[in-house]
């Protein structure tokens, strides 16, 4: 077996691929691909396996960041919460991981990360603690059952609520809606002092995306006012919440637990079989305990770094320089939050 190493894959051979693999994803897909290049503009690098008779058997996507503030590096995938290598065994990883370094040496890379939803092999051993875990809810019971797994007072009480004070739920359809969407994460993303990705960033998703099914906007609203959203990705059995927003001044209306439970219905409508809840950062306990009384599984993910003692202090969450940039943000006027997340949100990829 050889390694080939290109800036560029034929799309319709690497999806179809990555739809027949058991740990193919949504962040595998080349239109998530195109979304992540056509909005900040990272050099593709794909690290491949094939054969002429049954084509491509193994790979890993994944770009070059090129950033004066963290470093030179290679990920697989930018802002993805995880993308395995698509592997079939241990022989084959290991082809693609010499490959991986011998790419991060000819570019002057730092490290190389790979970020898994499972571990990728005897290489993660040696790996510290993780630094974010999954939640994963499981759809393959009724809806009933599913519901009385969440939390009692926090999730089942909070839904009611909001059927009772009349909320509405419905689908984003333009671009309009999704600058609904935007205004209110940006109020989210500043509350939390966080940088927010640009708008053209959602743009490239919903362009890219929505046309083909792979996502979708769902959107509350309280007598004709937004009050929260949400933006689902949808790959083969799974659906992925990825972004949330809402205005924490109607927060007591609970609109944001019914908006969840509706995307939990509509996900088991359209035959998926898992609800991920994203990553959460190992700081950031109260959001961990939410997700966990929505009935979650939580495991850790996998993230690996070679060479292990390279990293960027400003690409760990619970790092001094963050928690400073944190305090920071949450002063800003949202403007501010918009123009630092238009000029530094790249180099966090």
């Amino acid at each position: 077996m050889k390694v080939s190493t290109t800036d560029r894959v034929d799309p319709a051979a690497w999806d179809e691929f990555v739809e027949a693999h058991p740990l193919g994803s949504i962040f595998h897909h080349s239109l998530w691909h195109q979304v992540i290049r056509k909005t900040y503009g990272y050099q593709p690098l794909y690290h491949i396996i094939a054969d002429r008779s049954s084509g491509l058997r193994a790979g890993v996507c994944s770009v070059f960041v090129k950033s004066r503030l963290t470093g030179k590096r290679i990920v697989s995938y930018p802002f993805s919460d995880y993308c395995d290598p698509l592997v079939n065994d241990e022989a084959e990883l290991d082809l693609l991981f010499d490959a991986l370094e011998r790419s991060r040496a000819e570019l002057g890379a730092r490290f190389f990360e790979l970020r898994c939803f499972r571990s990728p092999g005897r290489a993660i051993d040696s790996q510290a603690e993780p630094e974010y875990y999954s939640h994963q809810l499981s759809l393959d019971r009724g809806l009933g059952a599913i519901f009385r797994s969440f939390h009692k007072s926090s999730i089942q009480r909070a839904i009611k609520k909001a059927r009772r004070v009349d909320i509405e739920i419905s689908a984003g359809e333009d671009h309009e809606d999704l600058k609904a969407f935007y205004r209110l994460h940006l109020m989210t993303r500043r509350r939390q002092g966080v940088s927010i990705q640009p708008f053209r960033f959602f743009k490239n998703v919903w362009d890219g995306l929505h046309p083909k099914g792979m996502v979708s906007l769902l959107l509350a609203r309280h007598r004709g006012e937004f009050v929260s959203g949400i933006i689902m990705g949808w790959f083969k059995d799974v659906a992925y919440f990825k972004f949330g927003a809402s205005d924490d001044r109607l927060a007591h209306l609970r609109a944001n637990q019914l908006l969840m439970w509706e995307a939990i219905r509509l996900a088991q409508e359209r035959g998926c079989k898992r609800f991920d809840f994203g990553r959460t950062g190992v700081a950031n306990k109260g959001l961990m305990q939410y997700k966990s009384r929505w009935g979650t599984e939580q495991s850790p993910l996998s993230y690996l770094r070679l060479p292990l003692d390279q990293e960027s202090g400003f690409l760990k969450d619970a790092s001094t320089r963050s928690l400073i940039l944190k305090k920071s943000m949450m002063l800003m006027p949202s403007f501010g939050v918009r123009l630092t997340g238009e000029l530094f949100y790249k180099h966090f990829a």
